[in-house]
């Protein structure tokens, strides 16, 4: 079974699966810290991987015919997939902390 790391983060369901022999209060201190981390890495994802401004004549939505246009898209999916992997380490590391001393 696969377990969403993002959507774990924020279900007590999901977490008891995860770490399924601690007491019900310790797991949601786990859960709380997982939530934070999660958060934190978010936010150090918005700093660190920034978003390029859009090329002038650009409008979001719309088929875009321009290569300048067509870069600036496939600029802006890599720096969301760079900051989604960045933030499934970030989860990925809180729950092995979590699974480790939980």
């Amino acid at each position: 079974q696969t377990i969403d790391a993002e959507s774990a983060a924020t279900s007590i369901d999901s977490a008891r699966t995860v770490m399924g022999g601690l007491c019900k209060h310790s797991i949601e201190l786990w859960l709380l810290f997982i939530r934070k981390r999660t958060w934190d890495a978010s936010r150090a994802a918005a700093v660190e991987i920034a978003i390029p401004p859009p090329p002038p004549g650009y409008t979001p939505g719309v088929a875009q015919v321009s290569v300048i246009h067509q870069q600036y898209e496939e600029s802006l999916r890599s720096a969301y997939r760079q900051r989604i992997d960045l933030i499934r380490e970030k989860v990925t590391q809180a729950y092995e902390t979590a699974l480790e001393f939980g």
